[in-house]
């Protein structure tokens, strides 16, 4: 699941590069696929590959009560059922964080246990928030009427990549759910072991990132150093008349003490 589309202009179209494996032309445009590996086939392949899919958020034929007996039959997590593309089909990492935030429902509460409201409410969000995107083209999933409610105008999505909730201001704890980060509020998603869900031991503060998928401003990254890149977070440094030499690690606790005690880095950073 991992490749990129670029469309271009065609009197504007970029040389293909050693990792573009197809592109598309016409109406004046050049489309290009960039991806690792690309597996060709005919209808059979995709008759095949879409038999394996589930039921797809952003189909309005999706079936969810078939969707519903597959769920709560199952041992698996809600976490894992939600990336689970022979379950939800289009979930990714960052939809499944926010889907279960809104939803109220802990990652590690089993499908089994599941109620069918908690299972119609997490369907609902799913809905919603993915044709948000959809309509958005970017992974949006806070409306501006809901951002403006939580006092907080910029904020585009709930939990993902953040270390604290988006909706109550709690405390946000990772973990790792079949090799991927996922995210939890403890306030918003609490968890109650006689429904089989387990608190995950390896639970802690998550490790924040710049996202390429989930991306954000410098202005809001300012806010969280852990966020920037190195460039950035000497350029803000230097702005705040702070020392720029060291390692990131270094540059991040210099940056966040100055955030903490003087209120902000001083205005946006000059681009790198």
């Amino acid at each position: 699941m991992s490749g990129r589309w670029s469309l271009h202009e065609a009197a504007r179209a970029p040389a293909t590069r050693d990792t573009t494996r197809l592109v598309l032309e016409g109406d004046g445009l050049v489309a290009h696929l960039s991806a690792m590996t690309v597996q060709h086939g005919g209808p059979e392949l995709y008759a095949s590959k879409a038999a394996e899919l589930g039921q797809d958020p952003l189909r309005a034929d999706a079936d969810v009560e078939l969707l519903w007996a597959k769920v709560s039959r199952s041992s698996k997590s809600a976490g894992a059922l939600l990336m689970d593309q022979a379950c939800f089909a289009g979930v990714g990492n960052i939809f499944r964080a926010e889907i279960l935030l809104v939803s109220g429902v802990h990652p590690e509460l089993p499908g089994k246990s599941l109620t069918r409201a908690q299972f119609d409410t997490i369907w609902a969000a799913s809905v919603r928030l993915m044709g948000r995107a959809f309509t958005h083209g970017s992974i949006v999933t806070v409306s501006p009427e809901e951002a403006h409610a939580a006092g907080k105008p910029a904020l585009r999505r709930w939990i993902y990549n953040s270390a604290r909730c988006g909706k109550c201001g709690g405390a946000v704890k990772s973990w790792q759910i079949q090799a991927r980060t996922c995210y939890a509020c403890e306030r918003c998603q609490p968890i109650d072991g006689r429904t089989g869900a387990i608190a995950p031991a390896d639970a802690a503060p998550p490790a924040l990132f710049n996202s390429q998928c989930a991306s954000e401003s410098i202005e809001e990254r300012l806010r969280t150093p852990q966020k920037l890149r190195v460039a950035e977070l000497k350029a803000a440094l230097e702005q705040a008349g702070l020392p720029t030499a060291g390692k990131k690690g270094a540059l991040v606790e210099r940056l966040q003490k100055h955030v903490t005690t003087a209120g902000g880095p001083g205005g946006r950073a000059p681009p790198p």
